[in-house]
């Protein structure tokens, strides 16, 4: 009897733990979800071009962002932010789901917002991603943009915006739904990730029936242009040999390009990190093929025009 009596207790005990272990994982989860909405909530409401160095500096404190590089002050800084689904994913309960943001601050001013929520496994993720800034890349229609691309074995769908969006692109943009924080199974699909984004019979996550299928025309390559951002960002700050890999890494996809004005800008991009390195010879080779593949261009577009000038001086 007394064997019985320990074995009883000791199940008691292990029920118990158990349950306070799912109180404590559930009320984990909900405080992550309720974090990463208020955080989201505030980030929005600093404008691009009007939100101040001091503005993001205080969210970060707030919500725990980190500087991307050692040095961060308000003429060139960058905070990380990052919510996830940790126990859900460590127990099983849940694919792998995080809301990952980024807001850059270049003299002082806000001038790009980037959100990446993705979930899944490596091979088999699914994301959406927004991203503000002052000016879309040549070619991308602006004040809003959407895309989507297939990848590995997902779609994901990509948002473009800058400040001149109206209130309900932006409502399409920012409304990610952070219940797949903390959901359990998590979320099935980039739709639910982003469930304002209107997606047609064709557009299954299950199948890729247009890979680079634009939700609004022609295919924007959207995998690239981040890229080509991040590349234009280096050389504002002087590092060519980071922008010139950012810039390389389009080229290298050039058979998805399809000769889009993304692929002359970037040998352009490439060219003057080149020449910013010191490197005059591949600079002009560079410059060449940016020259040849606007060969018919108006030779008054202002870009050509300071291109011949830059190429003139590595004669």
């Amino acid at each position: 009897m007394k064997y019985f009596d320990r074995r009883s207790k000791a199940t008691v005990y292990v029920a118990f733990v158990l349950i306070i272990l799912v109180i404590g994982i559930a009320i984990g989860t909900r405080r992550t979800r309720h974090r990463a909405v208020s955080f989201l909530r505030d980030a929005v409401a600093l404008q691009v071009r009007v939100g101040t160095f001091e503005q993001v500096r205080n969210l970060a404190e707030r919500y725990g962002g980190n500087p991307t590089s050692s040095e961060c002050s308000a003429p060139s800084c960058a905070y990380s932010f990052e919510f996830k689904n940790t126990w859900l994913r460590i127990l099983g309960l849940a694919p792998s789901t995080r809301l990952t943001c980024t807001l850059r601050v270049r003299e002082g001013i806000l001038d790009l917002r980037e959100c990446l929520f993705i979930s899944g496994n490596t091979s088999a993720s699914f994301a959406a991603s927004i991203w503000e800034m002052p000016h879309l890349p040549q070619g991308v229609p602006e004040p809003f943009h959407v895309s989507r691309q297939w990848s590995g074995a997902r779609w994901r769908v990509y948002v473009q915006l800058t400040p001149e969006a109206t209130s309900e692109q932006r409502r399409i943009a920012y409304s990610l739904n952070l219940d797949c924080l903390s959901r359990i199974g998590g979320c099935e699909d980039a739709q639910q990730l982003l469930p304002s984004v209107t997606w047609g019979d064709t557009q299954s996550n299950n199948a890729p029936a247009s890979r680079a299928a634009d939700l609004g025309g022609k295919p924007p390559l959207p995998f690239l242009y981040p890229g080509y951002v991040r590349g234009q960002a280096y050389l504002q700050s002087h590092q060519a040999g980071a922008a010139a890999s950012e810039f390389q890494k389009i080229l290298d996809h050039r058979g998805l390009t399809g000769g889009s004005p993304l692929e002359a800008l970037a040998h352009l991009g490439l060219a003057r990190a080149r020449a910013m390195s010191g490197d005059a010879s591949a600079a002009r080779t560079a410059y060449q093929d940016f020259f040849a593949m606007w060969k018919d261009a108006d030779p008054d577009i202002p870009i050509l025009k300071q291109a011949k000038a830059e190429y003139a001086k590595l004669q």
